[in-house]
C-alpha cells in the first residue's frame, strides 16, 4: 500500500482525514483508544524493577542486589 505525503494544507481537506474527525471541535481522533486505560502517575525510576525481574525468572536477592 502506498499513499501520497500531502502538505498540511492539503491533508486537512483530505476525505480520509475527515472520516477520522470524532471531536466536536474538529480535531482528528488518535489512532489508539486511551479512554479505557486507568489514569495515574508515572512509575518512579526502578519502582517496578523487582516485579519485572521476577516475571522474567530472576527474583532472588542474588539476582537483584549487586555483589
Amino acid at each position: 500500500p502506498v499513499a501520497p505525503v500531502l502538505p498540511l494544507t492539503q491533508a486537512l481537506h483530505d476525505p480520509q482525514l475527515a472520516g477520522r474527525i470524532l471531536d466536536p471541535q474538529g480535531r482528528a481522533a488518535t489512532p489508539f483508544p486511551f479512554a479505557d486505560l486507568p489514569l495515574g502517575r508515572a512509575p518512579r525510576l526502578g519502582e517496578h524493577t523487582r516485579e519485572v525481574l521476577a516475571g522474567l525468572g530472576a527474583g532472588g536477592p542474588q539476582d537483584l542486589d549487586p555483589a
